[in-house]
């Protein structure tokens, strides 16, 4: 035995083998237990056979034995530890024997032919990775004993179809059957509290009983319906996106975050009026949802809760809300109708971005709206008057107060307003960033010389008919993405100011720019972005200069570019 195995100093111990090339083992009576790591990597070992004097098996002992196929572990053992079989891809059945409490971290992780596990009725525990990865078994049989199954024990398990989990079972970590995506069935015992499970793509029928408090089951592409008992006060379905319809219980008064997050057959959702909190991205990605009912005593709705509910026409914001959160109800492209109740005081960036929205109807109860809140949706008219907020022919714009409210800046003009010109009044001075966006119909926007800001980016971008523009004396700067995507801008006038600042893609995609009339005095003062103009128009576009510049400008570091520099003969003025 001694020219076979390493042995501890009293003999009862193998801690390794010297021949690791070994294809068949028969440990001798007298051995007490097999060492950490003992047999690891003896990737020609094919059987073992274990006598009665074993009682335990240490960590990794048979860890990549990769060739093992038969191994025979008798009722003396009383102890496997961590990893003992990991990455047996050969072994394809194990009986574990009476007396082992607990079926230890990763012991059978990656055995991925094992098909038959008998755990005995002496097993209280299944350790996290117990069975991580073996994908050929397809059922297994838990007995009363066990009454915790800890992460990942089952995970990937891909061929498992069925599992019974009997009522001793009062813990089952959520990660426990994840990615089983065979899985069609499970019942959950009486006894647990929590029921989460993750990735099983084939589940369609679970049967969660009274008693539960918590249910996170999500990825399961397949269940197309559950019962949730009363009692619950936790739910997550994110990414099942089969199911179509759910009753809420009363118990349930938060709809947490994410929630039911791309489930996109989601239809219809009966809320309960007990609700009072939905959170961020609750219903995001719910893309068949035509409409809901937001319970009348919700008073929280989290940012992005509809987020890309591309079927969802109509909704009623309760009162009591009062903000519209960050991107609520972007990309909600079907959307039309929003009833926004006179709680609301804040209408947060993007909250309804990419919308259906034609009209919108802004509550007097409106203190702040972002600059962004409505971009990129179809609006045709905005009606609002209040203190802070005024709209005159569907213009939106924001007060400012001096004894009395009048507007002084235009916050945003509806971009799908039929109109081919539009006269800025001489009482506003500022125009708000993204003002104008989209605005495709005007042709022509004219401003008066007292306006003396146009935005901190995308002013005027996208507006795709606009032709020619005059720059007002007093603003200092072109912001960023200005005039971005104005394709049918061919003039720009720019009387003389003592500074000017041309921020980058202030003119991107404007590709069919002709004329630039440049009149300040001095170019050193005209700072230009790399990127602010199409490098393309430097060969097309002519740039008009006021007399006795013309050295200056051919020797400015951007403007110098343009091929074709002519002195300005008739002024505009």
């Amino acid at each position: 035995m001694d020219s076979i195995y390493i042995l501890s100093e009293n003999g009862t111990e193998i801690k390794g083998i010297k021949d690791r090339s070994v294809h068949h083992i028969t440990i001798p009576n007298g051995i007490i237990s097999i060492d950490r790591c003992a047999f690891k990597d003896c990737t020609c070992l094919q059987s073992i056979v274990i006598p009665n004097s074993v009682t335990s098996i240490g960590g990794c002992s048979f860890a990549n034995c990769k060739s093992l196929q038969d191994i025979y572990i008798p009722n003396s053992v009383k102890r496997i530890e961590d990893f003992a079989f990991y990455g047996c891809t050969s072994l394809q059945s194990i009986e574990i024997p009476y007396g082992v409490s607990k079926i230890s971290f990763g012991t059978f992780q990656d055995c991925l032919a094992l098909k038959t596990v008998i755990i005995p009725n002496s097993v209280t525990i299944i350790c996290a990775q117990a069975f991580l990865c073996c994908t050929s078994i397809q059922k297994i049989d838990i007995p009363d004993s066990v009454t915790s199954i800890e992460e990942r024990a089952f995970r990937k398990c891909t061929s498992l179809l069925s599992i019974n989990i009997p009522t001793s079972v009062i813990s089952i970590d959520g990660t426990a059957f994840e990615d089983c995506c065979s899985l069609q069935s499970i019942d959950f015992p009486v006894g647990i509290s929590e029921v989460s499970i993750c990735d099983c793509t084939s589940l369609q029928e679970i049967n969660i009983p009274d008693g539960i408090t918590e249910i996170c089951i999500t990825n399961c592409n397949s269940l197309k319906t559950i019962d949730i008992p009363f009692g619950v006060t936790d739910i997550c379905f994110a990414g099942c996106n089969s199911l179509k319809t759910i009753d809420i219980p009363q118990s349930v008064k938060v709809i947490g975050e994410s929630a039911f997050k791309n489930c996109t057959s989601l239809q219809s959702v009966d809320s309960p009026q007990s609700t009072i909190c939905i959170e961020y991205e609750a219903f995001s990605g719910c893309q068949s949802l035509q409409s809901i009912d937001i319970p009348s005593g919700v008073t929280t709705i989290g940012d992005y809760a509809f987020e890309d509910c591309i079927s969802l026409i109509t909704i009623d914001v309760p009162l009591g809300v009062t903000i519209i959160g960050q991107g609520m109800f972007e990309g909600c492209i079907s959307l039309q109708n929003v009833n926004i109740s006179n709680s609301v005081t804040h209408i947060d960036a993007f909250a309804f971005h990419n919308t259906g929205l034609k009209r919108v109807l802004i509550p007097s109860s409106v203190k702040k709206i972002n600059i962004n809140a409505f971009r990129n949706s179809p609006i045709e008219e905005f009606v609002v008057d209040n203190s802070m907020y005024t709209s005159i022919e569907g213009v939106l714009f924001k007060n400012i107060y001096d004894g009395v409210n009048y507007p002084e800046t235009l916050f945003k003009y509806p971009p799908m307003k039929k109109l081919s010109q539009y006269f800025v009044d001489n009482n506003i001075t500022k125009i708000e960033s993204c003002a104008f966006e989209g605005a495709i119909y005007l042709e022509k926007i004219i401003l008066h010389d007292d306006i003396c800001y146009i935005g901190g980016e995308h002013t005027f971008w996208g507006c795709t008919s606009l032709k020619e523009f005059y720059m007002p004396e007093k603003i200092g700067r072109i912001p960023s993405f200005c005039f971005a995507g104005c394709k049918c801008l061919s003039s720009i006038f720019v009387p003389n100011r003592k500074m000017l600042h041309i921020e980058k893609g202030a003119f991107q995609e404007c590709l069919l720019l002709k004329e630039l009339h440049f009149q300040m005095e001095k170019p050193e003062n005209i700072f230009v972005d790399d990127n602010a103009f199409e490098k393309d128009i430097f060969d097309t576009c002519i740039l008009f200069i006021p007399s006795g510049t013309r050295w200056a400008y051919r020797h400015h570091s951007i403007l110098g570019k343009f091929k074709n520099i002519e002195i300005e003969k008739d002024i505009k003025t």
